[in-house]
């Protein structure tokens, strides 16, 4: 029997900063300036090394124009298949409650 072969997860919130970085006519150290966020807090997201908190979410949303909570729901949308591919077949053994 063949092993199954998982694709590996890409965070779509590193993913995404980078290219708005890589398309941004600023370098990243003034990009990250300009949003009120640590030079090296901005490289360790776009490396997926650092979480967004919701403060850096609302300064990336407020610099770029963008709805509040974005980026946000970009790092929980990978939070969540991470968790369903680290833990899904024990919380799929898990019997729903049904109503009485």
């Amino acid at each position: 029997m063949k092993a199954k072969q998982i694709i590996p997860l890409l965070n779509p919130f590193a993913e995404t900063l980078s290219e708005i970085i890589a398309d941004s006519p600023l370098s990243q150290k003034d990009f990250a300036t300009a949003c009120g966020i640590i030079p090296s807090h901005i490289s360790e997201m776009k490396h997926g090394k650092r979480r967004i908190t919701p403060v850096h979410d609302l300064r990336l949303s407020r610099f770029l124009g963008m709805s509040p909570g974005f980026f946000l729901r970009l790092q929980l949308h990978h939070d969540l298949e991470l968790a369903n591919r680290q833990h899904g077949k024990e919380i799929n053994s898990i019997r729903p409650l049904q109503p009485s």
